[in-house]
C-alpha cells in the first residue's frame, strides 16, 4: 500500500525548513508529501516551493487550502490525497527518521487501520515540566493524529475530522473507539514537540488553555466543561454559605493540584525529583489551568458573539 504524508501549515517560516528536512531524512519516504496552506500571511509558502524545487524526489504538492481551523486543513489533504494510506505530522514536532519506515513495517505485519507513533511529554524547563504534569503527565506517552498513519477508507466510513477548531482530534478518536477499528501503538518510535511541550510562561498557559476550552466547549463527547461549571459554582456557593466549609474545600483543591493530580496524571513522581522546584510552583501552573478553563467554558455558553 502506497503512502500520501499531509502537513498542515499556518504562518510556518520559523520552523517549516526543519520540518521538511526531517521528511528528507526519513528511510522510507512517502510517494507524496501534501502540505497544505491554512491561510499563512508569512514566507512560509515561498519557503517550501523553494525547497520542492531542491528536492522533487519527495514529490510535495503545496495547496492552498484557506482553511481556519487545522481540522479543515487536515481534511482538505485526506480529500486531495491520492493513496491508500494516509500519514500526518504538524510542525513543531519532531519526527524520527525511522517513524514512517517502522509504521509501514508493521502496517504490513498487524494489518491495523491505524499504526501510530505517540508523543511523550518530556519538558524543557521548570515550567514546562509542571505544566505537562498538570495537563498529560509528566513523561506519559499518548496517542495522537500527528505521528499517524490511517488507512484511507476509514475516513470514507466513518467520516472526516469535524470543523472546529479545538477537540476535533478527541471527537474522532472517540467515533472510532465506538467501532470495530483497530490501532496499534509503537512501543519502540516517539514523537516529540521541538519547543515546548505546553508554554514557556504563566500568560501564553493561560492563553492557551483558554482557547483550547472555549473552543472545545459543548461537545457531547467531551463532559469536562459542564463539571468545571457546576464545581465553580458548588465551591463559590458552599464558600459563600458555610465559610468553614469553604476553607476545608479549598485546602483539598490545593492537595489535589499540589500533589495528587500531577502524580496521578504522570503515575509517578518523577517530575518532582527531576525538577525539585517544580513543588514551588506547581499549585499555581494547576490553579492558572482550572481558572482559564472555567473562563473559556463560561465565554462559550454564555457569550457566543
Amino acid at each position: 500500500m502506497t503512502l500520501s504524508l499531509i502537513i498542515p501549515y499556518y504562518n510556518e517560516e520559523k520552523n517549516i525548513l526543519k520540518t521538511l528536512n526531517s521528511i528528507k531524512t526519513q528511510l522510507l519516504l512517502p510517494k507524496e508529501v501534501l502540505l497544505i496552506n491554512s491561510s499563512s500571511t508569512d514566507s512560509t509558502s515561498d519557503i517550501i516551493d523553494k525547497f520542492s524545487q531542491k528536492n522533487r524526489q519527495l514529490n510535495i504538492k503545496n495547496l492552498s487550502a484557506n482553511t481556519k481551523n487545522p481540522s479543515d486543513s487536515k481534511n482538505y489533504g485526506i480529500l486531495n490525497s491520492t493513496n491508500e494510506l494516509l500519514a500526518f505530522m504538524d510542525c513543531g514536532i519532531f519526527f524520527p527518521e525511522n517513524w514512517l519506515q517502522e509504521c509501514m513495517k508493521y502496517n504490513n505485519d498487524e494489518n491495523a487501520d491505524i499504526i501510530s507513533a505517540p508523543i511523550k511529554f518530556n519538558a524543557k524547563n521548570t515550567f514546562d515540566a509542571s505544566a505537562t504534569a498538570q495537563l498529560w503527565g509528566y513523561n506519559s506517552i499518548h496517542f495522537v493524529i500527528p505521528g499517524s498513519i490511517i488507512k484511507k477508507e476509514i475516513f470514507k466510513k466513518y467520516g472526516l475530522f469535524e470543523n472546529r477548531r479545538a477537540g476535533y482530534d478527541l471527537v474522532w478518536k472517540r467515533k472510532i473507539q465506538r467501532n470495530d477499528v483497530t490501532v496499534f501503538i509503537l512501543k519502540n518510535v516517539n514523537i516529540r514537540y521541538d519547543g515546548y511541550n505546553i508554554a514557556e510562561n504563566i500568560k501564553n498557559l493561560f492563553l492557551k488553555v483558554f482557547l483550547y476550552s472555549n473552543k472545545s466547549a459543548k461537545l457531547k463527547e467531551y463532559n469536562k466543561d459542564k463539571i468545571y461549571i457546576y464545581f465553580s459554582i458548588i465551591f463559590f456557593t458552599s464558600f459563600l454559605l458555610n465559610k468553614s466549609a469553604g476553607l476545608i474545600l479549598i485546602v483539598i483543591y490545593f492537595l489535589i493540584r499540589q500533589l495528587i493530580f500531577p502524580i496521578y496524571k504522570s503515575k509517578s513522581i518523577k517530575v518532582f525529583t527531576d525538577y525539585p522546584k517544580s513543588f514551588l510552583i506547581m499549585f499555581f501552573v494547576g490553579f492558572t489551568i482550572d481558572i482559564a478553563r472555567v473562563t473559556g467554558y463560561f465565554k462559550s455558553y454564555f457569550y457566543t458573539n
